[in-house]
C-alpha cells in the first residue's frame, strides 16, 4: 500500500513539473522576455536565396546563410524563385533567430548564419528540402553538413525545384564565375 501511494505522488510532483515547464515554454513569460532574445532579429528585406537584411544589435547587418547556395537573381528563373521562397518563409519585420558558427563573418564582412524561423523551422535546410538552393559548405562552418546533405538529396531524389525537369543548367557558383561583374 505504501509503494502505491509513493509511486503516486511521485506521478503527482512529475506531472506538475510538467506543466510548468509547458507554462513556462508555451508563451506564459512576461512578453519582452519572449519576443526577443539574444541572437534574434528582424528581417529588414531579403536579397537574394540566401541573403537577407536583418536589424541585429542595433546596426542593419548583411546575412549570408551558411551552407546553401542560392541561384543568382537572374539565373534563369530559379533566382527568383528561391528570393519568393525566402521571401514567404521569412518576410520582412518576422524575427528569426541567427546561430552562428566557428566563423561569424565572411571577407565581404556579412554575418554567416543559419537562420530559425520563430516557430523553429530551419530555413536553410527548407531552402535546400524545397530545391532551391544547392549545398555550399566553407569550412569551419560545417555543424549541419549532414542535415543538408539530406536535404538536398530527398530534393534531387524527389526531383524538387532546381533539380526537377527543366531545372538548373548551371550551379549558383559557377554562374558567378562565368558573369563577372
Amino acid at each position: 500500500m505504501r509503494s502505491g501511494r509513493r509511486l503516486t505522488s511521485v506521478g503527482t510532483a512529475v506531472f506538475i513539473a510538467a506543466g510548468i515547464i509547458y507554462y513556462l515554454i508555451n508563451g506564459n513569460l512576461g512578453r519582452e522576455e519572449k519576443t526577443f532574445g539574444q541572437n534574434d532579429a528582424v528581417v529588414v528585406s531579403v536579397h537574394d536565396g540566401d541573403t537577407i537584411k536583418v536589424k541585429y544589435e542595433g546596426r542593419t547587418e548583411s546575412v549570408r546563410f551558411i551552407g546553401i547556395d542560392a541561384p543568382e537573381l537572374d539565373q534563369e528563373e530559379w533566382g527568383k524563385k528561391a528570393q519568393e521562397r525566402l521571401y514567404s518563409l521569412i518576410p520582412p519585420g518576422s524575427v528569426v533567430t541567427l546561430e552562428f558558427d566557428l566563423t561569424k563573418r565572411d571577407k565581404y564582412g556579412r554575418l554567416l548564419a543559419y537562420i530559425f524561423t520563430r516557430d523553429g523551422k530551419f530555413v536553410n535546410e527548407l531552402m535546400l528540402r524545397d530545391g532551391l538552393a544547392m549545398l555550399y559548405t566553407f569550412p569551419p562552418n560545417v555543424k549541419y553538413t549532414e542535415k543538408f546533405r539530406e536535404a538536398q538529396r530527398y530534393a534531387r531524389e524527389n526531383m524538387l525545384g532546381i533539380w526537377g525537369k527543366n531545372g538548373l543548367s548551371m550551379s549558383p557558383q559557377d554562374f558567378r564565375k562565368s558573369h563577372k561583374k
